[in-house]
């Protein structure tokens, strides 16, 4: 960084189109603090490492095979979208996503 702090961060997935990012975090177990996380470290992060789509609207969503309530209502209150392994299938909670940004 110009100001000599360095600055590093993990994404595990990232989509890009013309004017948004979906940023994925992929955990075995999700913890009720990753959905805060997430917001107030993974998109300043992002927006700062890829000063290319600072201007962009950026969605995020949390992968795991188990997510308590808390966690839930937390993603749901943060506008993240959710994505459970549930047998052959993957199940997904997004109608509480909101765009950062």
């Amino acid at each position: 960084m110009p100001n000599g702090i360095k600055l590093e961060d993990q994404f595990d997935i990232v989509m890009v189109n013309d004017d948004a990012v979906a940023i994925i975090e992929v955990k075995y177990r999700a913890r009720s603090e990753d959905p805060a996380e997430m917001v107030e470290k993974k998109v300043p992060n992002f927006r700062t490492l890829f000063s290319d789509y600072k201007d962009f609207k950026i969605y995020l969503g949390l992968g795991s095979f188990s997510f308590d309530e808390h966690t839930t209502k937390e993603a749901e209150r943060l506008g993240i979208g959710l994505l459970q392994i549930s047998g052959d299938m993957v199940e997904y909670k997004t109608d509480w996503v909101r765009a950062y940004g």
